[in-house]
Order: C-alpha cells, then structure tokens, then sequence
C-alpha cells in the first residue's frame, strides 16, 4: 500500500519518499527523514523552488526562523549525502 502525503507548497499529493518530512517535536522543528521524531508534521516536496517558497512562507507554519535555517542545512547535507 502506497502512503500518499500533500506537500504543503504547492498541494500535490505524492508518495512519502517524494517529500521531505519536517516535524515539530517539543517547540521546535526538525527535518525528519527517518521518522525519529512524532508530533505535528508538514511534507515537502524534493526541490529547490519548494525550499525556497518555504523561506518565505515559514511564518505561516509557525517555524522560527533559526529553526528553518538549521533545517535548509540539514536537507542540503542529506541530499549530499545521497549523491
């Protein structure tokens, strides 16, 4: 059974190895790829243009701005850890 997620960007819904999981766990959010964190959760797609939409529509989502930062961080080092 395929487990369809909606990216918060831009509303498509797409398999879950498709988007990047970002969760909220004790005040603060983290990029989550491998489920270690449960709490409120946002999907978001595997693209640059989503990243960048993201740091200008992170007030809408509650995420500070420090924690988007380390996040953006963390989603570049795993991508680079991909290749």
């Amino acid at each position: 059974m395929i487990s369809f997620r909606t990216c918060v960007i831009c509303r498509k819904k797409m398999d879950r190895k498709q988007l990047f999981k970002i969760t909220k766990y004790k005040d603060h959010w983290y990029f989550n790829p491998d489920d270690l964190y449960k709490g409120r959760s946002i999907y978001l797609e595997k693209d640059e243009q989503h990243l960048e939409k993201m740091k200008k529509m992170y007030k809408k989502f509650n995420i500070s701005k420090d924690d988007l930062e380390i996040i953006i961080q963390e989603i570049n080092n795993y991508e680079q850890k991909d290749i």
